[in-house]
C-alpha cells in the first residue's frame, strides 16, 4: 500500500469568498442572481427582485470586512 502525501490547496482570495457568500445568501433567500461583478474593491449585484434590507446589510458588512464595496441593482 502506498502512502500519499498531503495535498496543498491554494487559499481562496477575498473576491472569491465574497462571491460565494453573496451567491449563498441570495440562494437561501430564494432570490435569483442575474449578474455579479467584482472589480478591485467595487462590486455590483443584479437580482430578479429587490433584496430585503437585512440581506443587503449582511452582504455589505461581509464584503466591507473583505475590503469590497457592494452596490445592489434590481431588474424587477
Amino acid at each position: 500500500m502506498r502512502e500519499e502525501s498531503a495535498q496543498s490547496f491554494p487559499r481562496p482570495n477575498d473576491r472569491e469568498l465574497v462571491d460565494v457568500y453573496i451567491k449563498s445568501e441570495l440562494k437561501t433567500a430564494g432570490i435569483e442572481l442575474q449578474r455579479l461583478s467584482i472589480n478591485g474593491t467595487n462590486g455590483s449585484v443584479t437580482t430578479d427582485k429587490k433584496v430585503p434590507e437585512e440581506i443587503m446589510s449582511s452582504i455589505r458588512e461581509y464584503a466591507d470586512y473583505k475590503g469590497i464595496t457592494i452596490k445592489f441593482l434590481s431588474s424587477g
